[in-house]
């Protein structure tokens, strides 16, 4: 969520402010620039404990995602790899986002000058594309692998996974590389705000609106076109394997479970962020409306944290959903919890002639025997 976006409080502007250039010098003379930077309490203890649950959630459930497939070499395939990149594009979204909003809530003023103001919003909206490019490029390789019938060695599923991967971070730095062109630090030294653009502005509008399009529409447009498709193949192929139990069948099973796991993450995604993307365009271009909407205060951190939830909750939507991560998630934390350093255990160096030597000490490792063996193969 851009720096700008958590700087919204109700507008009180004149009737005469017609024109773009005018309502925005206005709007950023008597509403925006404050007088001091003085401590602005809107809720903040309650703020302070939504968005430190959401960071805790966020941070141990993508975390646990990604050391789950790194460390699993059986997951390292195509579709595996996208999710490892949507957790971390979901990890660089929380962190670049709460630790701003919060600090925005306790005091409305920009503390980290220009260069900063401009790398924190270009990096919230790489992780907005690195979530949503991710999920359309997760969909589009379930639709090569359900309807097309692609079977690709795996080594090859590995390379593919890593190439999709490089080209949604690549789109995503592209979607968001006008943040650093228009991004700045507007107001006196007592009082200065950072904006990711100039608000309301003819480019403002053009940029929310592609931004839309680009980062929200299209995406889910692709999913739910693929995903109809998906939807059609397997109620076809459901009848070829009822009632079976061969590997085959098994291996269906998994393909449509990992199918459907995706899909609900691209209706959590659309549902989650419609609030954002509602907000930002309506602000955008009409202002005064919305401002004047009963409630407005509550949809700003509602379309907040309902696109920080999304981030949240989509490691286990797969844990829920997946019974492989959720075996390789028990199978992580069981073995990380019987680590145990290495035990010296002492013994006497008898030398060559017989004669009693210096005392030594041998290593001697606690973890050998049937413990290990479990946890080094899954």
């Amino acid at each position: 969520m851009e720096l700008t976006s958590m700087m919204m409080p109700v507008l009180g502007l004149s009737e005469q402010a017609n024109s773009s250039s005018d309502f925005y010098e206005e709007y950023s003379s008597s509403i925006i620039i404050p007088p001091s930077c003085q401590k602005v309490d809107h809720g903040f203890a309650r703020n302070a404990i939504i968005l430190g649950i959401f960071f805790f959630i966020g941070f141990l459930g993508n975390s646990f995602l990604m050391m789950v497939i790194l460390s699993n070499p059986r997951l390292r395939t195509s579709a595996n790899i996208l999710l490892t990149n949507l957790a971390l594009g979901d990890l660089l979204y929380v962190a670049a986002s709460g630790p701003f909003f919060l600090e925005h809530e306790l005091s409305p003023c920009w503390q980290y000058g220009h260069v900063a103001c401009k790398l924190v919003n270009f990096t919230q909206g790489v992780g907005q594309g690195i979530c949503v490019y991710s999920l359309t490029a997760l969909s589009i390789e379930r639709y090569s692998v359900l309807v097309r019938g692609g079977t690709i060695r795996h080594g090859g599923r590995t390379r593919r996974g890593v190439l999709a991967a490089c080209t949604v971070w690549f789109v995503s730095c592209v979607v968001a590389t006008p943040v650093l062109a228009y991004a700045h630090v507007k107001g006196d030294d007592s009082s200065p705000q950072c904006f990711y653009t100039r608000l309301f502005s003819i480019e403002a509008q053009i940029y929310e609106i592609l931004k839309a399009l680009l980062m929200y529409i299209v995406p889910l447009v692709i999913i739910a076109c693929l995903y109809t498709i998906i939807a059609h193949t397997l109620f076809k192929s459901a009848g070829a394997f009822a009632g079976e139990t061969q590997p085959g069948a098994r291996h269906f099973s998994a393909r449509r479970r990992l199918a459907l796991t995706v899909l609900l993450l691209a209706l959590f995604f659309g549902t989650l962020w419609l609030p954002y993307y509602v907000f930002i365009v309506w602000f955008q271009l009409h202002p005064e409306s919305i401002s004047q909407m009963p409630g407005f205060h509550a949809f700003r951190y509602i379309y907040y944290f309902s696109s920080l939830a999304n981030s949240c909750i989509n490691p286990w939507i797969i844990f829920v959903m997946s019974t492989s991560h959720r075996k390789a998630l028990m199978f992580f934390i069981r073995c990380r919890k019987h680590e145990q350093p290495p035990i010296s255990v002492a013994y006497t160096r008898t030398m060559p002639n017989g004669i009693p030597g210096e005392k030594m000490k041998q290593p001697v490792d606690s973890r050998s025997g049937s413990r290990n063996t479990r946890c080094t193969e899954l």
